[in-house]
């Protein structure tokens, strides 16, 4: 039985705009000179993948939008603004989907309770994560062991 309205299906993929052509445009706009436009979308692009690569890291209790947009070498309102523009989707919505997909893998591979998946992931309580995974996935976070539903989930955002 396959559960679950939102997913993580919608993110990135398709919808998903290519980073390497988005940034090289606006370089070259900026600066006119191939050379040093590629130089600097190179370099944006290793330090957003690596802001990506701390989120991802940090997925277990609470990643620092602040800090990822510090890692980027950007105001947390450009990281977030970018971010939303190439995948569609706010980094604090990508954040909670992610961590919801590994927390309902975490509660139909193991013998935790939801309370202590809830905290793992960074919710302040059992009753406000199963409100968020019920809205993402349909059903209630103990069902998940119970019936054995497959869950839709999806993978880190890469470029």
């Amino acid at each position: 039985m396959r559960a679950g309205r939102g997913g993580l299906g919608q993110i990135g993929g398709a919808e998903a705009r290519p980073m390497v052509c988005l940034t090289a445009q606006l370089a070259i706009l900026v600066f006119g000179n191939r050379n040093e436009a590629k130089e600097i979308s190179m370099d944006w692009i290793r330090r957003l993948t690596q802001a990506f690569d701390y989120l991802e890291d940090n997925l277990e209790g609470k990643a620092d939008l602040d800090r990822a947009a510090a890692i980027a070498n950007c105001s947390i309102f450009h990281f977030c603004r970018t971010f939303e523009i190439l995948y569609g989707i706010s980094p604090a919505e990508y954040l909670k989907r992610r961590k919801l997909s590994l927390a309902s893998l975490d509660l139909a591979a193991r013998n935790a309770t939801v309370s202590e998946v809830a905290q793992r992931y960074g919710w302040d309580s059992p009753e406000a994560f199963s409100r968020a995974f019920k809205r993402l996935f349909g059903l209630n976070p103990s069902d998940t062991r119970l019936t054995g539903a497959r869950l839709e989930t999806g993978p880190p955002i890469r470029f």
